[in-house]
């Protein structure tokens, strides 16, 4: 190599080493100015959520400003790790509209007057998210025949339903001057299906029949839905009301006779003040026993004697463990003709009852569904617990969930709801203890996790206590074969590589806004250089 050609190659190489430094320095200084950009940036927002959390609209404090100055580090933290761009006012005070939403309803806001769990229950828990949209071929049916119902069953859910029941009341309706204030005859009322799966956001097809009794008189009946998970949690309808209803299919029966043998429905009584039907439940005394009275109409030629059966159910009929008391009782009534029946309550353990008569003349029915209340009594009660996603997959944040409440209006003070997510072995996937007042009120808990293997088979176990005494429970089974079998191929021992994933210094804008600050400034280097250069020349 000519000398010439080595002090070329020398001077391109330190050209070189000169360009890689000032890439470097560059590249530093890009970084540098683009982390104080982001800073000042984030002091800014966290300034406006501060704002926002301290006042009102009028300028005046609504929050102490050591209060304020936690729970917005908290808002901004929670945003990061939950992709909110903070940089975006917007969307970021929107964020923090829902974070003091959730911080209102705990005791740090209210203190010892209000509680209502860590969650709005609603946001978890929505009455009416299953539909059954069914329907009957004909509009019409001839006592003694068989009607068939078929349809789907819907869940606008996004997770699945397990352990669903489909429960059904018939109503015969009734003319306007016949006391609709009431509500319409109820006829028959069961469950026509139990142990329903729905997956998130799909619906399943569902079919039933009814036998349509002979003695059935002509009219416009209709059939109403009601749907319940453990035969517990009402998601369709209120199974113990005859106007809060799901859907309803109406259809006529034409049948032979003239008259039957039924509850008069607008002369119910308790303690001899007229009942309601479509009204809030009358309160009646702590202690004292309840009587209800019932009137039973004969429309028949002939005099008949028939039997009426009494349950006495906590809360509703749903359950039978929640029966409390049954018998059976024979009334005669003359031909066209009335009678009094009367049926006395006299347990007083719970707080809220419902007496169900069923009267039967041959193969007919006619139901009484009373419900009432005892003041001054508390019990708590579940409702609706759940997973937020299926199945549990690893490295990916789900939450437990359960709403509960009194059944009174008051406050219970020293409620304990364990929640307990378990794979097939029993062994703990997640747990949650949530100890504290309970509402009258529905509330709300969740407890947000991230499952370190993927579990498509698994159980949950919801135990609420009251003074360490086990009140109410109950255990909903998720799995893959009833859910959706082609996820039983996925591995229950699916384990997160890193479950102590690192987190990237920058957002997706970070590093663009990195991008540019280097380009410009490394455009300058450059330029500075090259005009160097050409002096140097």
């Amino acid at each position: 190599m000519s000398k010439y050609s080595y002090m070329q190659f020398t001077e391109i190489m330190s050209s070189v080493k000169k360009t890689l430094l000032l890439l470097c320095a560059t590249l530093l200084l890009s970084v540098t100015v683009t982390m104080a950009i982001a800073e000042a940036q984030e002091m800014t927002q966290k300034q406006i959520v501060m704002d926002f959390l301290m006042f009102d609209d009028e300028g005046g404090e609504i929050m102490p400003i050591e209060e304020a100055e936690e729970l917005t580090e908290d808002i901004i933290t929670r945003a990061k790790s939950e992709g909110v761009d903070i940089e975006d006012t917007v969307e970021l005070l929107g964020f923090a509209q829902e974070v003091l939403e959730e911080y209102m309803f705990t005791d740090d806001f209210y203190g010892d007057s209000f509680v209502s769990g860590n969650v709005n229950c609603f946001d978890y828990y929505k009455f009416g998210s299953v539909q059954a949209n069914i329907s009957v071929p004909v509009t019409g049916f001839v006592s003694g025949t068989i009607a068939t119902f078929s349809g789907y069953l819907t869940n606008n859910n996004p997770y699945p339903i397990v352990d669903g029941a489909l429960y059904v009341k018939v109503f015969k309706k009734r003319d306007e001057e016949g006391g609709n204030a009431n509500g319409p005859l109820v006829v028959d009322q069961a469950f026509v299906k139990t142990g329903i799966t729905i997956p998130a956001n799909k619906s399943i097809p569902i079919s039933f029949q009814w036998q349509v009794p002979s003695y059935a008189v002509s009219g416009e009946y209709m059939l109403a839905t009601f749907f319940t998970t453990s035969k517990k949690f009402n998601l369709l309808g209120l199974s113990f009301t005859d106007d809060v209803v799901g859907n309803t299919i109406s259809f006529n029966i034409t049948g032979e006779q003239e008259g039957t043998v039924l509850f008069d429905k607008d002369a119910v009584a308790i303690n001899g003040d007229p009942y309601t039907f479509a009204a809030f439940p009358p309160r009646v005394s702590a202690t004292d026993p309840v009587s209800v009275t019932a009137v039973v109409v004969n429309e028949t030629y002939k005099a008949v004697r028939v039997p009426i059966r009494w349950r006495l159910f906590y809360w509703d009929a749903q359950r039978r463990e929640n029966m409390i008391d049954e018998k059976v009782e024979e009334v005669t009534i003359e031909k066209n003709g009335t009678a009094t029946v009367v049926y006395n309550a006299e347990d007083a353990n719970y707080p809220v009852y419902l007496l169900e008569g069923v009267l039967k003349y041959e193969d007919t029915k006619s139901i009484i569904n009373v419900r009432f209340v005892r003041d001054g009594i508390d019990r708590i009660r579940l409702n609706f617990p759940g997973v937020t996603d299926y199945p549990l997959r690893a490295g990916e944040e789900t939450a437990l969930f359960s709403c509960l409440h009194n059944t009174s209006y008051y406050t219970a003070k020293n409620g304990r709801l364990e929640l307990s997510l378990k794979d097939t072995n029993g062994e703990i996937i997640r747990e949650y203890v949530y100890e504290g007042s309970v509402t009258g009120e529905m509330m709300g808990v969740a407890d947000t996790f991230v499952p370190s293997k993927t579990y498509t088979d698994f159980t949950l176990e919801a135990r609420l206590f009251d003074n360490d005494t086990l009140v109410d429970d109950v255990v909903l089974e998720y799995n893959c074969k009833d859910i959706a079998p082609e996820l039983c191929k996925l591995s229950l021992n699916d384990d997160i590589s890193n479950t102590e994933l690192s987190q990237n210094v920058f957002t997706a804008t970070g590093w663009e806004l990195s991008l540019l600050v280097f380009v410009v400034l490394f455009a300058l280097v450059i330029l500075v250089y090259i005009w160097k250069m050409s002096r140097d020349r």
